[in-house]
């Protein structure tokens, strides 16, 4: 069995990237995305692997989730996606 280094090992709640976002930012999470806490604007997210209740919270709150493939065709260059993990 081999370990992965904790770096690789992403985690994120909710709580974080409503602190550290704002309204209609577009964000890539390199890992997991957790239901832990609310979300107050409306973001477009795009994660490794999203909790039920984030996926939940996230569109109740008017956001958008897109697929690793949909995030390469919107945005081919990256600009304007923030990375956070």
């Amino acid at each position: 069995m081999a370990l992965k280094p904790t770096s690789a090992k992403r985690i994120v709640n909710l709580t974080k990237i409503d602190n550290v976002t704002k309204d209609s930012d577009v964000i890539m999470v390199p890992g997991k995305l957790l239901g832990t806490g609310k979300i107050s604007h409306k973001i477009t997210v795009c994660s490794f692997s999203i909790s039920t209740s984030a996926a939940k919270k996230i569109l109740e709150a008017g956001g958008k989730i897109i697929s690793h493939s949909e995030m390469i065709s919107k945005f081919p260059s990256g600009k304007g996606v923030r990375i956070i993990g």
